[in-house]
């Protein structure tokens, strides 16, 4: 199963939100 640049970004993403909302 090949990693869509989509799925990618939006994995990012919630990462990052969840870094930038972390105490």
């Amino acid at each position: 199963m090949q990693a869509n640049p989509l799925v990618y970004l939006i994995d990012a993403s919630i990462y990052i939100f969840r870094a930038r909302f972390s105490p």
